[in-house]
């Protein structure tokens, strides 16, 4: 029950409860349906020049002071001190006793160790791999409160909650990872990047700015632009978001502006826009796999004689680099510029910002729809 959850998170136990292990498992079931006990206070990466912080006095004046059993510690956020299993990263591909098997063949690894039965991880510390390709586990696993506190988008703003919601200008050149360890991963160069209206200056590659993005909890990119595109992306630390965008029964949105190599035909146009056969990556059983689809139908306009906007509605991997390829085209330029109704407005290339309040109405309707009982059951990536 709520109460019973939130007598757990602030170290009371209920005279009715015999349990104590019963009522910490029902308290992690209740993560789709908002809870919060997860602390990444003593989880973030501590190095500066990543830009992770743990200080605790920022962290209390922020999220609420976690050790009070008074009623205002309920907007702050416990820490599971006992982590989360690690056979349950693969709470989304496989069932318990595959994942179990993957873990004794030794093909999952921690930190880049080969992983044990039983072992623990945590949100923000730990990177889990399956056969050396990284696995997002704090999407799925990570507790969450039911309702995101809104932003504010004015000059040096900062989020007034425990989640960060930004909207990212990605100039082309930019990895869509959060790996630290890969060059141009998307967080070293926030953090060379200016908020938006702020006035003092444009992207540095050499130089972290005063006022990049630094965000204190680990973030993940919702769906990805490849290396060579540019455009609009949200990074976020809700673990629910991208998975509310991506994999919601109500598919979202998203437009392009593409320019190809020569002159557009208008039987092609309808082709695209009625769809064409390609062949992508998928996952699907926690296994990369090769899946031949025609894509679903599409709003395409031509712009000019090269270059034409499309709406989609799926987001397969490369999809519209493919598109092009059956027709003999090459894409030259790829850019993003709307998602579910979120534009780049107030953004210049390489700055970010805080999502508006209006904006953070879309995401919070997203959020309110999404039912991950629900979802689809295949990612594109």
């Amino acid at each position: 029950s709520l109460s019973e959850a939130w007598c757990w998170m602030n170290n009371h136990v209920p005279n009715n409860v015999k349990d104590h292990g019963s009522c910490r498992r029902q308290l992690m079931i209740h993560n789709n349906k908002g809870f919060s006990s997860s602390n990444y206070n003593h989880h973030h990466f501590t190095s500066s020049s990543h830009g992770y912080n743990n200080n605790n006095n920022e962290y209390s004046r922020l999220f609420g002071s976690s050790d009070s059993s008074s009623s205002s510690s309920s907007s702050g956020v416990e820490e599971y001190e006992n982590g989360v299993r690690l056979n349950k990263c693969f709470r989304s591909s496989h069932s318990r006793r595959q994942a179990d098997a993957l873990i004794e063949a030794g093909r999952v690894n921690v930190n880049g160790k080969v992983g044990t039965p039983g072992q623990r991880v945590f949100p923000g510390k730990d990177i889990v791999t399956l056969d050396g390709k990284s696995v997002n586990w704090e999407e799925l696993n990570v507790l969450l409160p039911t309702t995101p506190v809104t932003t504010n988008s004015s000059n040096n703003s900062k989020p007034k909650s425990q989640f960060s919601y930004i909207k990212y200008w990605k100039p082309s050149g930019v990895t869509c990872t959060t790996d630290l360890s890969i060059p141009s991963n998307i967080i070293d160069e926030l953090q060379h990047s200016p908020q938006a209206g702020t006035g003092t200056g444009s992207y540095d590659k050499y130089q972290k700015r005063s006022n990049g993005f630094n965000p204190r909890n680990r973030v993940f990119t919702v769906g990805r632009l490849d290396k060579d595109s540019s455009g609009l992306i949200f990074l976020t630390s809700d673990g629910r978001l991208p998975n509310a965008i991506s994999r919601s029964v109500f598919k979202r949105p998203k437009i392009y502006q593409v320019k190809v190599d020569y002159r557009l035909k208008e039987s092609d146009l309808q082709q695209w826009r009625d769809g064409v056969v390609i062949t992508t990556v998928s996952q699907r059983d926690g296994q990369s796999k090769p899946l031949t689809a025609k894509t679903q139908p599409c709003e395409v306009q031509q712009t000019s004689h090269t270059e034409f906007e499309i709406t989609l509605m799926e987001g397969r991997n490369r999809q519209i680099r493919r598109m092009c390829d059956v027709l003999g085209y090459r894409v030259r330029d790829l850019h993003r510029i709307e998602v579910t109704d979120i534009t780049l407005e107030r953004l210049t290339p390489g700055s970010w910002d805080y999502l508006s309040p209006n904006e953070m109405t879309i995401i919070n309707n997203i959020l309110e729809t999404y039912d991950p009982h629900h979802s689809t059951q295949e990612t594109y990536y």
